[in-house]
């Protein structure tokens, strides 16, 4: 399965779900992914195939 996240800040997909502190909702979701390349941490949300770091739809 490949990461369909990315950092908004460098636009690694080097990036893992930020367990230090987050809060995770009652289904399991965590709301706050960091980025192993540039530390960002913060929300990611997964993009859809093809699209790029940074492209609106």
């Amino acid at each position: 399965m490949s990461n369909k996240r990315s950092c908004p800040e460098c636009g690694s997909k080097n990036v893992k779900p930020d367990t230090t502190g987050t809060t995770v909702f009652s289904h399991g979701n965590i709301n706050d992914w960091i980025c192993r390349n540039c530390g960002y941490s913060g929300p990611m949300p997964e993009k859809a195939s093809g699209e790029e770091p940074g492209e609106q739809n």
